[in-house]
């Protein structure tokens, strides 16, 4: 029978197209075709081809738990679609390449972008059609020379949009005349697509052109330039327009002046091909040196003249694309650190949560006044200071939730201050003078933090060399409405800060746009900016009924003046509830109670299962949500769930979801190192389970079960 089961196996794997191989239980193979040995091997670790990348885990996590797991896997080289499925008792792996689909998809792409950006800013009547004559692309201008829009042109052939027209000549009805327009036709070279880029103009009897008027009037800008000593002997208005300067004060200047080293490098590289008759219709990028301001081209680059003496540059001002595509790799880099931060601050929750609840049931052995205890609050008090830290890191990443509170501002800044000296480092020097009794403010703390971290990081690149960053704050009583920037001071009671340094200071041309959102003075020396820093920070204060102004001296330094609305009472500071004793955990449960506990990580999951069996709950825990949930019986079913959210395999969400589904009176508690998502979760389903974010003590765990169940 086994035999006959290793036979079918083999027929089954022979039939695949891709890397296909069958395991036993004990991870032996019993059949595999030619791609699924090269892939998986023979070994232990089916996995070994895809190099430890992050996501192997997982894969191996379903191997050995037997589940199902189906995902996309980027090597250093390649891209995999790998999938382990259960196959009655044994498993079926399979892996199937796609890196040539996603590198012609990726190429295609990118160079059709390119295409579609120069064309765009063309202001000729063209468009584009395949080998088939269907028009693929039409520009505004061709879409309003024929009086049509967009969807009524593309997907026609070419003879249904333009009927009386030759390979050479149009005629058009316009204003109630015939008019005759010549179409020029130019393939486009270097696309997987074959296309041909066709463009109208007005149709001109030869007698009346001249070459002169071509190039003084094309609408982009053009130079003339000289093939042996390289230099600019004719340029258009626009090309002077572009760079804000005369055509007659470029004329006779070097290519090379005009542009950056390393553009003319890739200028005179295009230049010797083409004296050298090689093909070459891409166009080069060139970049204006300083001098000249801070302007992008998409140059094509032609020879004219009987001896080939003059080269003809059209070029393309892409200038505004290149600063998108610096702001959107910012971006991109950002979110990636964040989204680092974001998994080292979910892990590290998991491990503090450990040693938290670990200390907590020392804590119980030992009195007051013994030397133990002491001790163990040192490490519950640093374990608290560290889940602060953590805190930040979550708040860089963004996934910390917006929690609104009253805390002290005294306190607030003492705590960041660290964060803020680091931030200044090496060369910043952080100044505070925040007294105490100030009051209290109502502010998400991880706001706070972003506001004043954006003000630093702008006053540290304001201070190249160094100098000092300085928070100064007091109480301020205002009883009449005054202007503050473009806002209304409005009466009342606040906490003033101000935020200064020593740096270069702003240009007063550029107060009044400081906080608008993608304003930078960023874009030259190297330096580049998303130009959101400031505008987050305004955001942020108006959203708390804060007002913010800024004063500047060019040379002297920068100060912003922060209005905070001032309340008297606030709750207890960490640092308070770092002072106080531990206290005893909540009496036992009134009820025999069953909870089912559900987390990956062994230390949260053994240290909480600990504690609720001592005071008196009936603990089943489990290290994935398929196994607790095969564990499930309509006739044993538990009073309370709690799980994790982030699992290998069915996460804490779907798991609870599909335990809510089945046995909705059954209470659901969901436990996280972070929780962007859990809010916007809970909102959907309408708060179908509670959730505590780690890390949590031990008493605050049996106080949201006491506060779930009603005891």
């Amino acid at each position: 029978m086994f035999h006959t089961k290793r036979q079918m196996y083999q027929k089954f794997a022979a039939t695949q197209a891709h890397a296909c191989q069958i395991r036993s239980p004990a991870n032996a193979v019993l059949a595999s075709n030619a791609p699924g040995l090269d892939v998986f091997g023979t070994g232990e670790n089916p996995f070994l081809f895809l190099n430890n990348t992050p996501d192997t885990d997982r894969l191996i996590d379903a191997l050995c738990t037997r589940t199902a797991t189906d995902i996309e896997i980027k090597t250093d080289t390649s891209i995999y679609q790998v999938a382990v499925k259960p196959l009655g008792r044994d498993l079926l792996l399979t892996a199937q390449e796609k890196t040539s689909d996603f590198i012609i998809h990726q190429s295609l792409s990118q160079q059709l972008a390119i295409v579609s950006g120069v064309l765009s800013a063309l202001t000729e009547p063209l468009y584009l059609t395949d080998a088939h004559d269907v028009i693929v692309y039409a520009n505004q201008s061709f879409c309003r020379l024929l009086g049509r829009t967009t969807d009524k042109i593309l997907g026609q052939k070419i003879g249904q949009v333009l009927p009386a027209h030759d390979k050479n000549v149009v005629i058009l009805k316009r204003d109630d005349q015939d008019a005759a327009y010549t179409i020029s036709h130019q393939p486009i070279p270097n696309l997987h697509l074959k296309m041909t880029c066709s463009v109208l103009r007005p149709y001109v009897p030869q007698s009346h052109l001249t070459k002169t008027e071509l190039f003084e009037e094309a609408p982009i800008p053009c130079l003339l330039v000289n093939t042996i000593n390289q230099k600019v002997m004719q340029a258009n208005k626009a090309f002077g327009k572009a760079l804000d300067k005369a055509p007659a004060d470029i004329e006779n200047l070097p290519i090379s002046e005009i542009f950056t080293e390393e553009s003319y490098k890739a200028f005179a590289q295009k230049v010797d091909r083409i004296l050298a008759r090689q093909p070459d219709a891409d166009p080069v990028e060139l970049a204006t040196a300083e001098a000249f301001g801070d302007k992008n081209f998409n140059t094509f680059v032609t020879s004219v003249g009987q001896e080939k003496d003059s080269l003809l540059l059209y070029m393309v001002d892409v200038s505004t694309r290149k600063n998108l595509e610096a702001q959107v790799a910012h971006a991109q880099k950002m979110q990636a650190i964040g989204q680092l931060a974001g998994g080292i601050a979910h892990d590290f929750n998991n491990l503090l949560t450990a040693i938290i609840g670990f200390t907590d049931m020392l804590l119980q052995r030992h009195r007051e006044n013994d030397d133990a205890f002491m001790d163990l609050m040192q490490i519950k008090g640093n374990a608290n200071k560290a889940a602060s830290m953590v805190g930040q890191l979550l708040t860089f990443s963004r996934k910390q939730p917006v929690q609104e509170r009253l805390f002290s501002i005294h306190d607030a800044f003492i705590d960041l201050s660290g964060l803020l000296q680091r931030s200044l480092a090496p060369f910043g020097l952080l100044k505070m003078d925040i007294r105490r009794n100030l009051g209290f403010v109502k502010l998400d703390k991880g706001q706070l933090t972003q506001i004043f971290l954006n003000l630093a990081v702008n006053s540290k690149e304001a201070m190249p060399n160094g100098g000092t960053f300085k928070i100064a704050a007091n109480i301020e009583k205002i009883k009449k409405s005054r202007p503050i920037g473009n806002d209304t001071l409005t009466p009342g009671e606040y906490v003033k800060i101000m935020v200064s340094d020593t740096g270069t200071g702003i240009d007063a041309v550029h107060i009044p746009h400081i906080f608008e959102p993608f304003f930078t003075t960023k874009g030259t020396g190297g330096k580049s900016g998303t130009g959101l820093g400031l505008s987050t920070v305004y955001g942020l204060i108006r959203g708390a009924n804060g007002f913010i102004s800024v004063d500047s001296v060019p040379n002297v330094g920068t100060t912003f003046t922060i209005y905070l609305p001032r309340f008297k009472e606030g709750a207890p500071t960490a640092e308070d509830a770092d002072r106080q004793p531990a206290l005893p955990l909540i009496q036992k449960p009134k009820t025999e109670t069953n909870i089912m506990l559900v987390d990956d990580d062994s230390g949260v999951r053994m240290i909480s299962a600990r504690a609720l069996k001592t005071i008196g709950f009936n603990v089943v825990d489990f290290c994935n949500a398929e196994q607790a949930l095969e564990h499930l019986a309509p006739n044993n079913l538990p009073h309370l769930v709690i799980s994790d959210m982030i699992m290998p395999g069915m996460d804490g969400e779907t798991f609870l979801k599909a335990i809510h589904k089945n046995h909705p009176d059954v209470k659901k508690l969901l436990i996280s190192g972070y929780s962007e998502d859990i809010r916007r979760q809970a909102s959907e389903e309408k708060e179908t389970f509670a959730f505590l974010a780690k890390p949590f003590d031990l008493k605050q765990l049996v106080q949201k079960i006491n506060e779930i169940l009603g005891y």
